[in-house]
């Protein structure tokens, strides 16, 4: 080879290894996901590994996400390698941004993933760890997380804590993953939209989810181990599936520990809250309170070994409220208590093994169906082997229709209150030793009837 051929050669290889260099090891930037022109286009790619920015081509990719978004056009989509970047990500066009399944990002301080951008913006396959105020916050912006997981996210300079958080009327949708161990509260939707699928919301310090002024779709969340609270909704409206909210834990200053918190109901007439197919289980204090809400449909749910109940529900309404086809079984104290509520029918239900508890100053306390104060439809329900009682009435109204009860001292207590009006037909009554029995205001039984705490 003569001189100037090999010059030109060796200029070649030293060219080469210029345009990797900035990678330091090329075969360190592996993990990308496979190219989907579905996820966005043009495409580029950004390695945790790189130590200077490239072209975002695949063979001489950015070094920093912060890179990648300067230089992508709305629409496309930035690969992220395997690894961790320890960076704040800030994104303000519409673009997604894939994982491999093994993308973390871990910030030094600060929101994990900032995302408020002018249109529809996707996060998938990404771990955000450790970030302060939120892991991901959303403001004002349409976001699709698929596959995301948010972990121990803590509270920052401006407090809170929160795993995802979506503010200024954002849609939020989240496809699978896990939100866990966050300071404050996994997920968090102000205004706006959340649609949720199959997400698992774990230890989370706050509480689980809280859903405020929102329209809500939630199907298959698993929501578990959540401090105060598990699943709460306040003024929202939609549909809750098949969710499972288990375990939940006394709120750090006391009080709470309840599954399924739906309180401050949306305007008389709006859209119902469809609730079925779920299982609410071994929460510290209730299965479900409904404080002041209308417009409830409860169906096809297990609330079960519960620490303080079943379901609450208190407070006046105009819309009526329906819990039907259900099942409560092995609560402590009662299987379903209603406190100066809204107009209410329990139809078609099994309230059984109800476990004693204390209430105020009597002791073994289990009682199938609690009413006090509201006017209340009971039909067709089974209500069996409860501690004390199948059914206490003080000063209800309404019907006790085609039900079965099977209690072992006493059927059904009416106390309290001359306005009492209540309409008893085609009910059967077995293995007692008495049907119905009549108390004065002066010889009142135990009856829950105060207001409880428990706010999401």
């Amino acid at each position: 080879m003569s001189g100037p051929a090999r010059l030109a050669a060796w200029a070649a290889v030293l060219c080469v290894a210029c345009a990797s260099s900035h990678v330091g090891n090329p075969q360190d930037c592996v993990g990308y996901a496979a190219l989907d022109p579905a996820h966005g286009t043009p495409a580029l790619y950004v390695c945790a590994a790189a130590t200077e920015d490239g072209d975002g081509s695949r063979g001489t990719p950015f070094a920093s996400v912060a890179s990648a978004l300067d230089a992508a056009p709305d629409g496309a989509a930035l690969y992220l390698s395997a690894g961790v970047f320890t960076e704040a990500v800030v994104v303000r066009r519409p673009v997604a941004l894939v994982g491999g399944g093994a993308t973390t990002v871990r910030p030094p301080a600060g929101v994990g993933i900032d995302v408020e951008a002018p249109g529809p913006v996707r996060l998938q396959a990404l771990t955000v760890e450790a970030a302060e105020t939120a892991g991901v916050w959303a403001r004002g912006t349409g976001l699709t997380a698929s596959d995301i997981r948010v972990d121990r996210t803590r509270a920052g300079p401006e407090a809170l804590g929160y795993g995802m958080l979506a503010s200024d009327g954002a849609q939020l949708t989240v496809r699978g993953g896990a939100i866990t161990a966050s300071a404050a509260v996994g997920i968090v939707v102000v205004g706006g939209g959340a649609d949720l699928d199959s997400v698992a919301v774990r230890g989370n310090v706050g509480g689980g989810i809280r859903l405020e002024g929102a329209r809500v779709e939630a199907r298959g969340l698993v929501l578990d181990g959540n401090t105060g609270f598990g699943l709460g909704l306040v003024r929202s409206t939609g549909t809750i599936q098949g969710v499972t909210v288990r375990d939940t834990l006394e709120a750090l200053g006391g009080g709470g520990g309840d599954g399924l918190v739906v309180t401050g109901g949306a305007e008389p007439g709006a859209p119902d809250l469809q609730i079925g197919g779920c299982l609410l289980t071994g929460n510290h204090r209730l299965g479900s309170l409904m404080d002041g809400v209308g417009g409830v449909r409860l169906t096809d749910t297990d609330f079960t070994r519960n620490g303080g109940g079943g379901l609450w529900i208190q407070g006046r309404a105009t819309d009526e409220t329906v819990i039907e086809n259900s099942r409560f079984t092995e609560n402590d104290l009662v299987g379903v208590a209603v406190v100066q509520a809204g107009p209410l029918t329990i139809q078609g239900n099994r309230i059984e093994g109800t476990i004693g508890a204390d209430l105020a100053d009597a002791r073994g306390v289990g009682d199938g169906i609690s009413v006090y104060d509201t006017a209340v439809d009971v039909v067709d329900n089974r209500v069996a082997d409860n501690a004390r009682l199948g059914l206490i009435l003080g000063a209800a109204r309404g019907r006790l229709t085609d039900n079965e009860i099977d209690q072992d001292v006493t059927a059904v207590v009416l106390q309290g209150g001359s306005d009492q009006a209540l309409v008893v037909t085609g009910t059967t009554f077995t293995g007692l030793a008495m049907e119905i029995e009549v108390r004065g205001p002066g010889d009142d039984l135990p009856i829950a009837r105060e207001r409880l705490e428990g706010r999401p």
